[in-house]
């Protein structure tokens, strides 16, 4: 592969500073690829004392050479070995014009692919690129040399025993007529054109707020057309309001700043051990570290984001120094130049880049992703330069053209429409915006249309993603409402429709705790409310603030007592009947989101006289195990003392809205538990396209508690891509409370030892053969439900590959109100290990083997017993678990096995 970009070396920033330029014009003057050769044939080696080298020689018209690669082979670099190149003027070595150093354990990148960004092959070429930034002066022909020391101080490099450079060659290597390199340059740059191109081919002049910026760019005032535009978008605080509380620095003894220390020291984190490695920001952007669990992701914080930025911001917000703040915007500045997008500089259907530096998902997730919180922390600081303020509003948009119109499918695609479409919304200064909120709206919708079904479900087969879509296409529906987007008619209506199935499905899926059913690919999420405050959440300011100054009632005494004594003193300097500034209001709410952690924030003697809702009264005598539990709880008490003063959290929950919005009273009564709307009907429901079929007692409409409802949720469906489990005729099971039988979502891709990947079939509760996997195979599946029963017969094709299976049958009867039974076989005359698993969320769960019955042990509220029917002869195993909800985050997993051609288990399971 000849003459391409190496995206990934860095530039010191303070360097880059000296010897390019004014900072912006190194931005608008690219490194791009200048000579090279592409993988070599044969290897040439260092030796001790002897270097390698190669001569090579320049275009014209180019101003510096930015870097220099080549390619190593690794396995004769030792650890505690160095390479330096050095640069020199000839060959003859007289004249040295720089040099770069790098070590064994920074030395590892990732190989380039070679695609159009969205579809793409490995191309298993490696490229280490030595820093230089060395001004030309005129000069075209230079001469470039490897040494190596520590270790036995041989490092082989790939060469061509053949000429394949005829304007170089190869010095003090034998057998070779050439290295293996690539040159990367800067042309010499034409700075007015360069601005000028700027400002009217990439900002759109004609834009009112832009005023100020189009007349100086008339007037080629470029150091004013920049202060400008820096002081437009830094003036604009509604991209920056939602971080307003943390754009002043908030001196925290406690903060942890262990990780942003590491990075001034040239340090990063191990991804899987949490030890400090080295790191280098000069070209180790890519990096690839061979003993992670993934070696494309070895390294905290991840390089591919804005998790440097952010690290360094965070310190910097709770320390005041400046040193964080600086690195924060130097390592992205310099991020920035080594790595502009690629699409911009190749001028190719195809070309190489790296796939985790650059792709239409994390391009997506830059654009800006998190950069709002990062330039919110750093707003204030006085150390921003114009120039370094510019790039980094700019790189939001050179993500955006790497987006548009990308080719992308599924969800990636979905993440990279819903990205451009708030792009083109939020910075309409760009002229790219328009094509992008266009290209972005019609593309989110297209491809929920492809990847939801006609009962409302996503084909991915995971709840996460199926989430992940609804909330696009809910934000869009948002914008269609409100004038933002518009669509035609019947692209409206599928929008509607489709939004409606979706969250139906949602609402059924939502456990009666308001936590998700796990299934596929999942998280333990609340679909229905978030217990932090906003300011939006305080409905009655003034009324709060009076209660609070007054402390006419126990519930305001307490909370005063509690609070910091800077949030007293704002409170009492308030007088009432004047309005209430908005720095109050910020220190409220974050004196109440304090409050939400506190272990003892309730008291019998100042909650005595406030009516608690049968939730906040249950979530009181429950002993709770997660910090969000406690959260839920103190959130509740304080909107329970302050009904007219504060929302209710569920009101601002994905659900409620979606509800709303959407006219459906059935989702609100879901969102809410029961306080609004009216209940869903049918109770039981089925998603028969997704093989979804959710069995339940009721909505809280027959029970003193909504929470106390019974649901069973099996799957028994195909899915499309990667992220559906092994996990056909699976069980999950809910009871009074408490998730009792569990799908373990999704952790890590290599779990701790002793504990299975999360899709594998030999986890899930279902019928296994053999300890195999089941392969995507659903069968028919009937359904049936009344007001006594609801009754699920199960089929799947999944073990027809081992031979002699025809089908696993899966049938259960919901005997309502109270207890389930499984009836599990096979149509089979294979003599196999067949068992049956069960995945229970208490691991000190038991098994008797006097009974064969299996009974959780919950020190309170909910538990289950599974009675076996037929119990001689079990092989029982027990096995430590583990899923992906905080709240169950060990779990105990048996599995009963017998050796049979005509297997068949009958169980009884009962919640209680």
């Amino acid at each position: 592969m000849k003459n391409f970009l190496h995206l990934l070396v860095a530039v010191v920033l303070t360097a880059s500073a000296a010897q390019a330029g004014p900072l912006f014009d190194d931005y608008l003057n690219p490194v791009r690829p200048g000579p090279g050769t592409g993988q070599g044939n044969t290897t040439a080696s260092t030796e001790p004392g002897k270097g390698i080298g190669q001569t090579f020689t320049l275009p014209g018209k180019v101003s510096e050479v930015y870097r220099i690669g080549v390619r190593p082979v690794y396995d004769t670099w030792d650890s505690g070995e160095s390479v330096t190149l050095t640069l020199y003027e000839d060959e003859r070595k007289s004249s040295k014009l720089g040099d770069y150093t790098i070590d064994s354990s920074t030395s590892r990148v990732q190989q380039y692919v070679i695609g159009d960004g969205s579809h793409f092959r490995q191309s298993g070429d490696r490229v280490l690129f030595f820093q230089l930034r060395t001004p030309t002066k005129g000069r075209t022909r230079f001469y470039f040399e490897l040494t190596s020391s520590g270790g036995d101080g041989k490092v082989s490099f790939q060469a061509f025993s053949n000429d394949v450079y005829p304007d170089g060659k190869a010095l003090s290597a034998s057998d070779v007529a050439d290295l293996s390199f690539e040159c990367h340059i800067k042309p010499i740059a034409d700075r007015e054109a360069n601005l000028r191109k700027y400002f009217t081919e990439r900002l759109d002049l004609s834009r009112p707020e832009l005023a100020a910026v189009k007349k100086a760019v008339e007037q080629a005032d470029w150091e004013r057309a920049i202060a400008e535009t820096v002081k437009h978008f830094h003036g604009r605080m509604e991209l920056w309001k939602e971080w307003q509380s943390v754009m002043h620095v908030q001196p925290d003894p406690n903060a942890d700043t262990t990780t942003a220390d590491l990075i001034l020291k040239g340090m990063v984190l191990h991804a899987d051990t949490g030890k400090p490695i080295p790191w280098r920001k000069e070209s180790w952007w890519a990096p690839e570290i061979p003993d992670a669990k993934m070696p494309n992701h070895g390294i905290k914080p991840s390089p591919y984001l804005w998790d440097f930025d952010r690290v360094l911001a965070a310190a910097y917000t709770a320390t005041g120094k400046p040193e964080y703040a600086r690195a924060a915007i130097e390592i992205r500045i310099q991020w920035i130049l080594d790595n502009p997008n690629p699409k911009l500089i190749y001028a190719s259907p195809e070309f190489p880049y790296h796939h985790e530096l650059w792709n239409d998902r994390t391009a997506a997730a830059r654009m800006p992703g998190h950069a709002d919180l990062v330039y919110a922390r750093l707003y204030n600081f006085d150390g921003w330069t114009n120039d370094e303020k510019l790039i980094f509003f700019s790189f939001f948009e050179d993500n955006a053209r790497w987006v548009y119109q990308c080719k992308s499918g599924g969800n990636w695609l979905a993440t990279a429409a819903e990205s451009a479409l708030d792009f083109g919304i939020n910075f309409p200064e760009w002229k790219i915006s328009g094509a992008c909120r266009n290209w972005g709206a019609t593309a989110l919708l297209q491809v929920s249309r492809e990847g939801v079904r006609g009962d409302g479900t996503c084909v991915e087969g995971s709840i996460k993603y199926h989430a992940m879509v609804a909330r696009r296409l809910l934000s869009l529906f948002k914008y269609c409402l409100d004038g933002t987007v518009t669509l035609d008619n019947a692209a409206y209506e599928d929008l509607v429709r489709t939004l409606n199935g979706m969250y139906d499905h949602m609402a059924h899926t939502l456990q009666p705790d308001s936590y998700v059913v796990m299934c596929g690919d999942s998280w333990y999420e609340n679909y229905a409310e978030a217990p932090s405050f906003s300011k939006s959440d305080i409905l009655d300011t003034a009324g709060l603030l009076r209660r609070l100054q007054e402390r006419s009632d126990a519930v305001s005494a307490r909370l005063i007592s509690l609070f910091s004594p800077e949030c007293k003193e704002a409170i009492n300097s308030w007088k009432s009947g004047t309005p209430v500034p908005e720095p109050l209001v910020d220190v409220l709410v974050g004196e109440l989101n304090r409050l939400l952690e506190s272990e003892d924030l309730y008291t019998p003697e100042a909650w005595k006289n406030v009516h608690l809702r049968k939730r906040t009264a249950r979530a009181l005598r429950e002993h709770r195990v997660t910090a969000d539990e406690t959260a839920f709880l103190n959130r509740w008490l304080i909107e329970d003392a302050f009904p007219r003063e504060i929302a209710k959290a569920y009101k601002k929950g994905e659900l409620y809205q979606a509800g709303t919005l959407l006219k459906r009273p059935d989702i609100i009564w879901v969102a809410s538990r029961g306080e609004e709307g009216t209940p869903p009907s049918p109770v039981s429901k089925v998603y028969p396209e997704a093989g979804y079929f959710i069995m339940r007692s009721d909505f809280g409409n027959h029970n003193p508690d909504y929470r106390d409802s019974r649901q069973l949720f099996i799957h028994n469906g195909g899915w499309f891509g990667s992220h559906g489990h092994w996990d056909l005729t699976s069980i999950n099971l809910y009871a009074y409370g408490r998730t009792l039988i569990i799908d373990p979502g999704q952790y890590d891709y290599k779990p701790p030892e002793g504990i299975d990947v999360y899709w594998t079939s030999n986890i899930h509760s279902m019928l296994v053969c053999d300890g195999q996997d089941v392969k995507r195979e659903p069968g028919p599946s009937r359904w049936m439900s009344n007001a006594v029963i609801d009754w699920f017969d199960g089929r799947h094709y999944g073990y027809n590959h081992l031979g002699d299976i025809e089908y696993v049958r899966r049938r259960v009867a919901f005997i309502k109100p109270d207890y389930f039974l499984v009836d599990d076989s096979a149509k089979t005359t294979k003599n196999a290990n067949w068992t049956q698993v069960w995945n229970l969320t208490d691991p000190n769960s038991q098994f008797d083997p006097l009974t064969g019955n299996i009974t959780t042990r919950h020190i309170d509220g909910a538990n289950v017993v599974i009675l076996n029917q037929d119990y001689a002869g079990l092989a029982v195993q027990e096995a430590p678990g583990i899923t992906a909800a905080e709240k169950y985050a060990k779990t105990k997993i048996f599995r009963l096995t017998r050796r049979t051609s005509n297997p068949r288990f009958q169980t009884l399971l009962y919640p209680y």
